[in-house]
């Protein structure tokens, strides 16, 4: 009977390291109410909800935004997770070179139809999931629907798109605010 304290704290102190663990692998969405946000927040990607905050991280890093715009109805959102926001090679790709936004479709359907809309005239493709590389200052520069974690002949791979959207930031920077699509994030204040 003597050892059962000892399992006791042993016990105690393991769940407490276990709790500590997982909590230190939460991004900035674990304190969200949307459920495709919470579904991502403890992905590695040290993603962000829509914020004044995390457009001035961006600025201040000077780092384009990676925005993901998705649903939890939206199996090609859900496949997106899956295969490309859970893998650690592309989070640490993403966490180095972007600051990434995470946008509920259901949570903002305006802005969410806006970004589509904006896609749209950037000739690039819209709909879910959506994702887009924009500027600092909010000019979208690059961006696609549903990228498979694997090439195809048909479709370029997410890994692909994000060294493109890190590229041509760091070749162009700024200058690409003359040959985007002006956008407005509209945020808390």
């Amino acid at each position: 009977m003597r050892s059962l304290p000892k399992v006791a704290l042993l016990f105690w102190i393991l769940a407490g390291f276990a709790s500590s663990v997982q909590s230190a692998k939460n991004n900035h969405l674990a304190g969200e109410s949307s459920i495709y946000l919470k579904r991502a927040s403890t992905q590695p990607v040290q993603w962000w909800p829509l914020g004044r905050e995390a457009l001035q991280w961006a600025k201040d890093r000077n780092l384009p935004l990676l925005i993901d715009v998705g649903a939890v109805w939206c199996s090609w959102c859900t496949a997106m997770d899956r295969d490309s926001y859970t893998q650690s090679d592309i989070a640490e790709f993403i966490n180095t070179h972007f600051v990434a936004v995470k946008i509920d479709y259901d949570a903002h359907p305006q802005l969410s139809a806006g970004l589509e809309r904006a896609a749209a005239l950037a000739n690039q493709p819209a709909g879910l999931p959506l994702t887009l590389f924009v500027t600092p200052n909010q000019v979208l520069y690059f961006g696609g629907t549903y990228f498979p974690a694997k090439a195809s002949p048909e479709k370029t791979s997410f890994k692909q798109a994000l060294e493109t959207g890190a590229r041509l930031y760091r070749e162009r920077g700024e200058a690409l605010s003359n040959d985007g699509i002006q956008i407005h994030l509209k945020v808390k204040p």
